[in-house]
């Protein structure tokens, strides 16, 4: 089914410690996402495909990525908290105040 999204090039399984989930690639993005609603990872990959045209839209001359992205999307707040945890370390009370 996400194979056949247009903004969509690659799809495969994620097992992390934070969850199952899937790695939804696009031409600039890698998705990590343990959100499975079907809606969501149909709408995200383009989603962020669009707003990197339109930023590059803003700019006076393209920039050309030398990598893909990374964008995590939780499930839960308590994913993206141990998440939070484990990526930012000594630093992860400040991000863990967002609400």
């Amino acid at each position: 089914m996400l194979r056949n999204l247009p903004a969509v090039e690659n799809v495969s399984d994620w097992h992390s410690e934070y969850g199952q989930g899937l790695i939804i690639t696009t031409a600039h993005y890698r998705i990590f996402t343990t959100w499975l609603d079907p809606l969501v990872i149909q709408k995200v990959p383009a989603l962020l495909e669009f707003a990197h045209q339109g930023y590059q839209s803003q700019l006076p001359k393209e920039i050309i990525p030398t990598h893909k992205l990374d964008i995590y999307l939780f499930a839960t707040r308590s994913q993206w908290e141990a998440f939070t945890k484990n990526f930012t370390g000594d630093m992860a009370q400040i991000y863990l105040k967002i609400k």
